[in-house]
């Protein structure tokens, strides 16, 4: 008699008697983010690794919005090193203090800059609610996290703080001095990514200086200096663009025959929010057609760029449709409407929703209705429809 041969079953059963308790392992939040780095930076490749300066430069972003920085600062230097410095004080002095110590007897600033779900970093609250575009409060963390190396300091006035840490744990002593130089408020941070986790590749000064420069252009009351230190001419940009996305509109169709000035309208939609809170929704919209082919659309969040568009895009095709189709037997398709259009959106939210965390795709539907009114009311302020609709019966002879 032959012998019986053992089942798939039989194997699998043996699998899952081997399989206990045992096999199953807790990660810490620090060792999360430097396994998984794909579920905060969207992988490790090179647009990964340039992810981190962007989730750096949110905590200085988040201070402009609130009034309290106009001056970022990004230098790049030699082993990809990245230093960025800001005029904020989103650390408080009170916070910086080494001696002040919270109810886990660890440094504040360790705190702020190591763990999740403890409120991980001071923000400026006005008006109830607060602005931000980076990974909700855990931008800094996980970039600390994946870093080889991480440093911080702290300036109130005369006064300087400093800390350390090496993948995401502090290293050394907690440094405290004081200065004679000209008294200044602000941050710097200073990281290097670790290599061991992201692909070999070094930080690229055309993809960085093209996010300063559109964050300039949002953030009107900004100035962003990109400096690169690698190379000995020390290749140096300064952006600053007082008229916000406007100037991103004129700089955009500056080579192209324009149908109209640019129509641009700020708007400030007031909403209730959670527990009846109200909260504003505000909404800039510039927009100018040409007589090129060519359709440039851009959606911005709290300076973030959905890709993939979202409710803030829906809602001013939406309003941009029935303006130009109101009053008119015969509709026109959005293809024949976008033909010649250059158009930014820029929008403030105070919780924006989106499909993953990469941030390619808005979800909210509140900003939808904020951008399809000021949209509308845009339109109909600058009488647009006669201009349109002749530009678009002149492409379709």
């Amino acid at each position: 008699m032959s012998e019986k041969q053992p089942s798939p079953n039989d194997k699998n059963a043996t699998q899952e008697a081997k399989y206990s308790a045992k096999n199953i392992e807790k990660l810490d939040p620090r060792e999360h983010i430097r396994r998984r780095p794909g579920m905060y930076f969207g992988g490790t490749d090179k647009r990964a690794l340039h992810h981190l300066i962007d989730e750096v430069l949110d905590n200085s972003i988040e201070s402009v919005f609130a009034g309290k920085c106009d001056t970022i600062t990004v230098r790049l230097q030699t082993d990809n090193f990245v230093v960025i410095s800001d005029n904020s004080g989103f650390i408080p002095e009170r916070l910086a203090e080494e001696d002040y110590r919270d109810k886990l007897d660890m440094y504040v600033l360790d705190i702020m800059l190591t763990q999740i779900g403890i409120g991980p970093r001071y923000k400026y609250v006005e008006n109830g609610y607060i602005v931000s575009g980076g990974l909700h409060g855990l931008d800094i963390i996980a970039v600390n996290a994946v870093s080889a190396l991480f440093d911080v300091t702290v300036y109130h006035k005369n006064t300087v703080w400093k800390r350390s840490y090496q993948k995401g744990k502090p290293h050394g002593e907690y440094q405290k001095y004081e200065t004679n130089d000209e008294p200044f408020t602000g941050v710097t941070i200073t990281f290097q990514p670790d290599f061991t986790i992201f692909d070999a590749n070094d930080f690229d000064y055309d993809f960085i200086a093209s996010r300063c420069q559109e964050i300039a252009y949002v953030l009107p009351n900004l100035t962003i200096t990109l400096i690169d230190e690698r190379t000995p001419q020390s290749n140096q940009a300064v952006f600053h663009y007082p008229d916000s996305i406007q100037n991103m509109v004129r700089d955009l169709n500056q080579a192209k025959q324009h149908l109209h000035d640019i129509a641009y309208k700020r708007e400030v939609v007031t909403y209730k929010y959670r527990a009846d809170r109200p909260y504003d929704t505000i909404v800039e919209i510039a927009v100018q057609f040409t007589e090129s082919d060519e359709t440039i659309l851009r959606g911005y969040t709290n300076t973030v760029l959905a890709t993939d568009g979202g409710t803030h895009i829906e809602g001013f095709r939406h309003a941009l449709m029935g303006y130009i189709n109101a009053g008119h037997e015969k509709s026109v398709e959005w293809d024949e409407i976008a033909r010649g259009l250059t158009a930014v959106i820029s929008v403030s939210h105070c919780d924006p929703q989106y499909e993953s965390m990469k941030q390619l795709k808005l979800l909210n539907p509140d900003i939808f209705d904020a951008v399809l009114q000021t949209t509308y009311a845009l339109l109909v302020k600058s009488n647009l429809r006669h201009t349109i609709r002749k530009h678009i019966q002149e492409q379709g002879n």
